[in-house]
């Protein structure tokens, strides 16, 4: 498929997440993205052996690659997390694999209605949640929500939960956990590694220049197994670090 066959096809599609450079769609065994795009779609799969689990599709609108993501729990889950993506660059069929599963905070979903076609089910409870959600502030900041734990964090400061589709106000005790402490905050530094601190996020970190933040002061800690943290020179992604103030 040529870029302008690919771009045609994208700009039909009549249901999807648009963001700048990408559309993101839900799929299953009766979603149609009609006929270009079905058959690109079963040719990939085919060749690169993608089972039904792949559920979601980035098509990107700039370049010619599609990513074949996997949210297990897509619509039962409030907010799903990737599991597993394959990204193919259909100008020279490279593949680029990249596992979740693992990683404590994924990249999450919200505004799931978007991904869906107009007359799917599910698509007025997602709806119906969204709106939900904006009107107690949840989307605000909508840069810093993309992944688990910054939306949990946040979840916690405004004393909230999602049950099901639905938002429902915390109790103290589920606010405060089992111990009457707050629970800790956990960084996550890479793939690999998570840092966990005692104390208040104010006074352990502080924002640099690059927009990315640096521990300063403050009691750190590794999980176990894992290796210490510098304290004056690890830096931290702005996406956490507005987590952090968020407490």
């Amino acid at each position: 498929m040529q870029f302008e066959e690919y771009r045609h096809a994208l700009a039909a599609l009549q249901f999807g997440k648009r963001l700048p450079t990408a559309i993101y769609v839900f799929r299953d065994g009766t979603t149609d993205l009609g006929p270009r795009l079905n058959d690109l779609l079963k040719t990939l799969k085919a060749q690169y052996e993608l089972g039904d689990e792949f559920n979601v599709v980035k098509f990107r609108t700039d370049e010619l690659k599609v990513s074949f993501l996997r949210y297990p729990g897509f619509l039962e889950e409030a907010h799903p997390a990737l599991n597993h993506a394959v990204t193919i660059d259909l100008v020279n069929g490279r593949v680029r694999r990249t596992n979740y599963r693992d990683n404590h905070n994924p990249p999450i979903l919200h505004r799931k209605e978007s991904f869906l076609p107009q007359q799917h089910p599910k698509r007025k409870e997602f709806e119906d949640l969204t709106r939900a959600e904006e009107s107690v502030g949840l989307y605000a900041q909508p840069e810093t929500i993309g992944f688990k734990l910054n939306w949990e964090q946040l979840l916690g400061k405004l004393g909230l939960k999602i049950e099901g589709h639905r938002i429902e106000k915390l109790g103290t005790e589920e606010a405060r956990g089992e111990s009457g402490k707050l629970k800790p905050f956990e960084e996550h530094v890479g793939e690999d590694q998570v840092v966990s601190y005692v104390g208040s996020p104010r006074d352990a970190f502080s924002i640099d220049s690059n927009r990315s933040r640096t521990a300063c002061s403050g009691s750190l800690k590794t999980c176990p197994g894992l290796p210490t943290p510098t304290a004056t020179s690890r830096k931290f992604s702005v996406f956490s670090f507005l987590c952090a103030f968020s407490q």
